[in-house]
């Protein structure tokens, strides 16, 4: 199983919006707290370039490692658990 946070900035730093989850081949979306369960829907709905081509949650290896090179901006971000 692994783990990838979602992290949002907020007026005091950064604030974990949720955590996606790859167990079985099977993307999981777990929302920090329920004012961020949009937030992770739409992370989860969201498709992300991989070598050219465009890849959804369908492709749950692919989509997960592409996420924190999706989102690394200074709003919204992801970085993978150890």
């Amino acid at each position: 199983m692994a783990k990838c946070e979602i992290l949002i900035t907020a007026e005091d730093g950064q604030d974990v919006a949720g955590v996606v989850v790859l167990h079985s081949g099977k993307i999981l979306s777990l929302p920090a707290r329920a004012k961020y369960q949009v937030l992770m829907k739409n992370v989860i709905a969201s498709e992300h370039e991989v070598d050219g081509k465009m890849v959804k949650s369908g492709d749950a290896e692919a989509w997960f490692n592409s996420l924190p090179s999706h989102y690394n901006g200074s709003y919204l971000r992801a970085r993978m658990v150890k």
